[in-house]
């Protein structure tokens, strides 16, 4: 299994960090860390990396289409420390992301 980790803080509220676990082997995405809760009615779903790097990555629930949170920049080409923005739509919270490893 290869998985990959990236480190998130939301630019409002309190907790603000979060992390996302990415498995690249079934594009299985989970969600942790002291605002997950505050953050994520979804914690498990599946994820999307787009060609168009403004696009970047989305995140799904297993079933269904409705987006959870997108993370733009993020594709499948991106390299440890790379840093971008990010929305989570079920909150309306924007945040900031880094790619901690892959």
């Amino acid at each position: 299994m290869a998985f990959w980790t990236v480190l998130c803080t939301a630019k409002s509220g309190t907790p603000k960090s979060f992390g996302l676990t990415l498995n690249t082997d079934d594009d299985i995405w989970t969600v942790g860390g002291p605002a997950a809760a505050r953050l994520f009615n979804t914690k498990l779903g599946r994820y999307d990396h787009h060609v168009i790097p403004t696009i970047g990555t989305t995140l799904v629930p297993k079933t269904g289409s409705t987006v959870v949170a997108t993370l733009d920049g993020l594709t499948g080409t991106s390299n440890t420390g790379d840093k971008g923005n990010g929305k989570q739509h079920e909150t309306a919270v924007d945040f900031t992301w880094v790619l901690d490893s892959k």
